[in-house]
């Protein structure tokens, strides 16, 4: 019996693993795609988020400049969450809907990967961000729930 509830469990937790393995494929796609081509090019990766979202960026920049899976070159990565001073600079004196928005029009450049990531696709700070245009560099949002990738 109790292997027969550990089967049953298991096979739950699979199923919903193959389902946001689908609804995220796009989103994870296109966030791929504009990350490898910004850096094939010479341009850097800037990435950004609220809460746990914000956690995933900086782990996302510190793979990119530390080591994934194998020891490499550093790439050029930015995580405009890490530093307090800024960030707490531009939330008082612009607002916090301006707090990704405000760094990434004085940090990217044309070429570069913006990634905004959140979790309901609604964030207002993200979103501004992400739609800062300076140049023509790569935008992506990757949501965290049902929403897919835009671009």
């Amino acid at each position: 019996m109790p292997a027969q509830y550990f089967a049953t469990h298991f096979s739950g937790h699979q199923k919903v693993i193959d389902a946001c393995i689908a609804s995220l494929r796009p989103a994870s796609d296109a966030a791929s795609h504009a990350i490898i081509s910004s850096l094939g090019r010479g341009g850097k990766v800037l990435a950004f988020g609220n809460g746990g979202s914000a956690t995933q960026a900086s782990h996302l920049v510190e793979e990119l400049i530390g080591r994934f899976k194998e020891t490499r070159r550093p790439l050029a990565a930015i995580s405009l969450v890490s530093d307090s001073g800024v960030v707490t600079c531009i939330a008082n004196d612009f607002g916090y809907g301006a707090l990704f928005e405000r760094q990434v029009e004085g940090l990217a450049t044309a070429g570069d990967a913006v990634i905004g990531i959140t979790t309901s696709g609604r964030s207002e700070n993200v979103l501004r961000g992400r739609e800062r245009e300076r140049g023509s560099y790569h935008r992506a949002m990757w949501p965290a729930r049902t929403q897919g990738w835009r671009g």
